[in-house]
């Protein structure tokens, strides 16, 4: 039988291809839909909107505003953490201003609040910031340590100088550092160039509160990666004796002998 010039076996075969094509464009069609990735809620649109307008604020000179941007932004990036498309541009763009607050050495309150946004961004994009931190950031917090290490020299109990900012500053590094080179798995040359300045803390003449941020530095780093802290601190014990740091440096390998 023919209609419209086709055999009835060609228009079956037509049909039959038509369906195929139409059943495999609609599988297709549901790959990608299945792979989109979902329109972030409206809460994190939001939040992404107020970061990216607090930003613009991150350079100001005028300190109130600086500190308010750079809790906002420790606070929000934790909104967004699990949403990357949105987290990463964001930390890609707060990153050169934020180097910079690292630099105000004069001002250690916002040391401080940079360093908390810090933590936050070690702990939520590490390998992003990994070598822009060693290399930008880190040298920067060293210094500052460095030279706060001989303002609380002989500076304990009955001190004003445990109610001022750069003590406040000392002690957020000392108890969270270690945190920022685990999260972000940071080359044993650094590591062991950020232990040579926490090693100054183990003096008995520094806050005792400060020796005890520092012994807990050495702590979680051994709890990391035990052997180059144990060598290191083996090292210390050889060269103290009789002097301010024996005590501590003392305590810090038995402390490091119990961990496996």
């Amino acid at each position: 039988m023919i209609l419209w010039g086709k055999t009835a076996e060609e228009m079956y075969k037509e049909d039959m291809e038509k369906k195929q094509e139409e059943l495999e464009k609609e599988i297709e069609d549901t790959e990608i839909e299945e792979f989109k990735k979902p329109d972030p809620p409206l809460h994190i649109k939001l939040t992404v909107a107020i970061l990216n307008r607090s930003l613009n604020f991150l350079p100001s000179k005028d300190k109130t505003r600086k500190l308010l941007v750079l809790k906002i932004l420790t606070e929000g990036l934790e909104i967004i953490r699990d949403w990357e498309d949105e987290l990463l541009p964001i930390v890609h763009q707060i990153w050169s201003p934020l180097v910079q607050r690292f630099k105000e050495f004069d001002d250690p309150l916002i040391i401080n609040y940079s360093f908390q946004l810090l933590i936050v961004l070690a702990k939520l994009s590490k390998d992003f910031i990994k070598l822009r931190t060693t290399k930008e950031v880190l040298p920067s917090i060293l210094e500052v340590l460095n030279k706060l290490s001989k303002e609380s020299y002989l500076k304990d109990k009955g001190s004003a100088y445990r109610y001022c900012q750069a003590y406040k500053l000392q002690l957020k590094i000392l108890e969270n550092l270690a945190r920022i080179l685990t999260d972000l798995d940071v080359q044993e040359e650094k590591v062991n160039e950020t232990m040579d300045c926490i090693y100054k803390y183990l003096s008995d003449k520094q806050p005792i509160p400060l020796q005890a941020a520092s012994i807990e530095f050495f702590k979680i780093l051994a709890v990391y990666d035990p052997k180059p802290i144990k060598t290191k601190a083996e090292g210390w014990e050889a060269e103290n004796v009789d002097n301010e740091f024996e005590k501590n440096v003392k305590q810090l390998c038995i402390i490091l002998n119990e961990i496996k």
